[in-house]
């Protein structure tokens, strides 16, 4: 009589939990149980870190084993119990479907497990299969559910879940943060929203050789890893390299809710609050946010000097304010980023829709007429005011409310859009409504101030300025200088020596008539 020939299945949903038996421990248990059948071992399959509950996991293992007790290649499964082999009636179905058609075909096909079999082939056996497929169902079921609600009143208490690696910033429980790692952090964040690229930011981290939490492990320091086994997320250091820094791992590590102190569970479920300082002060970690996603599609206007409605650049031809858009031939600069070209925008107010010029070649020229015109003693002398120490003290806080309303606003347009959820918006915009709202008090406590104006001396010192300022200061700036006045560009060609041409000198804007 020919000996079955058993595959041993072991299954391990979460690596190190203490409620498993891990991937070894049950492939030993299993090849002793097919030695007592008599039977010879056909192939040991296993499927680590792979949930049977979870929709949408492939389980690669599964279907070949599967496959081989169609094919014959087998003549069933020996496994550790049956929640480790299904979690659901309906993969039920096809394991007794699999078992019938190799009946038809003269062969049978049997289910063991550590304890006892399931022999498919009879009406009581199917049913004990069934019956033991439904009540794994139910436990996965009400597994699922108790650590959802565990993980939820984890998030409520401010304990950060953590993945594969140790999270950057933070030990290996996830939500203690790593002193030595938060100026680092913090200085990434800061080249970033100063205009820094996130090549540059990855170049200063691993020169400082502050590495990515993410580690190549050896063969052995793996296998040593995965033999650790009862604390879920123990805390193991070897000397496998860390990886340097790249833009994504970057970008992916300083826009993860944890490192503003928020606790996120799932995709906008709920949110919860760290313990203690963030490591990224909220306000900055939501203008990173906004840049970032700014950069998604079409080019934010605050970034390109004369754009908008509050610029006193206008058209030429219909004296309508400029947009930004993108090279319809996909034409790049020098350093590969995409040309763009401001445009008159096209409304059904007015606009002739008409394109301007290229926007860096405007830029520069409207650049060099705004340090020219700041430089001029007389019109320094002519923009200040007398009350130069009551607006000192009030433009830090207008700043600042400016930059936090700009950051509400593009937190509501995330809510209208559904890209937050309702729960991720209020704690989302908990931060920046208190902040605006202190500033305000403040603001409130001193008396109103006139026109903002420049305290430039020199040259020297406007250029100075002008090159390291952000892009919303260079606007403020030239709104400053031109309080007042427009600069009309006539539409053309987009050289530098042409585009200086069509640039009109400053004319003023007529006052209202009196009815």
């Amino acid at each position: 009589m020919r000996r079955q020939i058993l595959d041993d299945y072991a299954r391990e949903s979460a690596a190190g939990d203490r409620r498993n038996v891990s991937i070894t421990g049950q492939h030993q248990i299993n090849v002793r149980r097919i030695e007592d059948l008599g039977a010879l071992l056909g192939e040991q399959l296993d499927d680590k870190g792979k949930s049977a509950w979870k929709p949408g996991v492939f389980r690669g293992d599964w279907e070949k084993l599967i496959k081989r007790m169609e094919s014959g290649e087998s003549d069933g499964a020996v496994i550790f119990d049956i929640e480790r082999f299904l979690r659901t009636v309906e993969e039920a179905f096809r394991i007794v479907a699999v078992v019938r058609k190799a009946r038809d075909e003269g062969r049978r096909v049997m289910i063991y497990d550590s304890d006892g079999e399931f022999d498919l082939t009879t009406p009581q056996g199917e049913k004990n299969f069934y019956d033991a497929a439904v009540s794994a169902q139910y436990y996965s079921h009400r597994l699922s559910t108790k650590v959802q609600r565990g993980n939820r009143q984890k998030a409520e208490r401010g304990e950060g879940r953590r993945g594969r690696y140790r999270p950057f910033g933070f030990e290996e429980d996830g939500h203690t943060v790593r002193e030595s790692e938060r100026p680092y952090a913090r200085e990434a964040v800061r080249r970033v929203l100063h205009g820094g690229t996130w090549q540059e930011a990855c170049d200063y981290l691993n020169g400082e050789k502050v590495y990515s939490s993410a580690q190549d492990h050896t063969d052995a320091c793996q296998r040593k890893r995965d033999e650790i086994i009862g604390i879920k997320y123990r805390q193991y250091s070897c000397t496998c390299p860390q990886r340097p820094w790249e833009p994504v791992s970057l970008r992916s590590c300083l826009l993860a809710p944890r490192m503003a102190g928020y606790v996120k569970l799932g995709p906008g479920r709920i949110l919860g609050r760290l313990p203690g300082e963030p490591i990224i002060d909220p306000v900055d970690w939501h203008a990173l946010h906004a840049l970032v996603q700014s950069r998604r599609g079409r080019p934010p206007m605050a970034v390109y000097l004369c754009s908008g409605k509050d610029s006193p650049v206008r058209c030429k031809d219909c004296g309508g304010h400029f947009t930004i858009q993108t090279d319809s031939k996909k034409k790049v600069y020098e350093d590969g980023t995409l040309r763009r070209h401001y445009r008159c925008h096209k409304s059904a107010a007015g606009g002739c829709g008409k394109t301007i010029a290229d926007w860096r070649a405007l830029d520069k020229a409207i650049s060099a007429i705004v340090i020219d015109r700041l430089s001029r003693p007389e019109q320094i002398e002519q923009i200040r005011s007398a009350q130069e120490a009551r607006r000192q003290q009030r433009k830090p806080h207008e700043d600042k409310i400016a930059r936090l309303e700009e950051l509400q606003r593009y937190r509501n347009q995330r809510l209208n859009e559904e890209q937050d959820s309702p729960e991720e918006h209020s704690y989302w915009s908990a931060d920046l409504k208190a902040r605006i709202q202190a500033e305000k008090e403040k603001l409130a406590r001193i008396e109103k101030a006139p026109m903002p104006t420049v305290d430039i001396d020199a040259l020297d010192d406007i250029r100075k300025e002008w090159k390291t300022a952000t892009p919303a200061k260079r606007k403020e700036r030239l709104r400053q200088a031109y309080s007042g006045y427009q600069i009309f560009v006539t539409p053309g060609s987009s050289t530098e020596d042409d585009v200086r041409e069509r640039i009109s000198a400053p004319v003023p804007i007529p006052s209202p008539k009196s009815p």
